[in-house]
């Protein structure tokens, strides 16, 4: 059942830093389950650490196709703490697609948010070197711009967004 769907979601968390393997493999049957037991959370978790999964392996195209089809799944069940870190997911594929401008309005929606999501450990990491990359990319003043306009985005605006950008 669900339960079940969530075990393997989180045998599969258990393994993304050590064999992405593995971790697809759990995370897969993870999703199994879940579709059989109707159980979108986990459908929706699974999938969005699988789909990091490609970004983590280079394979930008399947990554941002995946991530499409997760923002419309966080967007329909309205959890907006997980569609905030799947938008800061997107923001390192659109930095990985040359797209900096859209990934600095992507950072900024993000740190602007008061949905009520932390950034810590090894994503605040990820982040802060995707702002030195962006920084680099755009200049101080670019960044800074991009940032302020997506500081002004709501959650559907950073969505809308990051639809248009993948």
């Amino acid at each position: 059942g669900p339960h079940a769907a969530f075990g393997w979601y989180c045998a599969g968390e258990a393994e993304l830093n050590r064999d992405l393997d593995r971790a697809r493999e759990r995370f897969g049957r993870a999703v199994e389950i879940a579709d059989a037991t109707g159980c979108a959370f986990v459908n929706g978790v699974a999938g969005t650490s699988d789909a990091s999964i490609d970004l983590r392996r280079g394979d930008v195209v399947l990554a941002a196709g995946r991530y499409r089809s997760l923002l419309g799944h966080w967007r329909r069940a309205g959890v907006w703490s997980t569609q905030w870190t799947t938008l800061r997911s997107v923001a390192l594929v659109l930095d990985q697609m040359a797209r900096a401008r859209e990934s600095a309005q992507l950072i900024g929606a993000v740190r602007a948010t008061t949905a009520g999501h932390d950034v810590f450990g090894d994503d605040a990491v990820a982040l802060r070197a995707l702002e030195e990359r962006l920084r680099v990319a755009l200049g101080d003043d670019g960044y800074e711009a991009a940032a302020a306009e997506g500081a002004s985005l709501d959650g559907d605006g950073a969505v809308d967004l990051a639809l248009q950008a993948l």
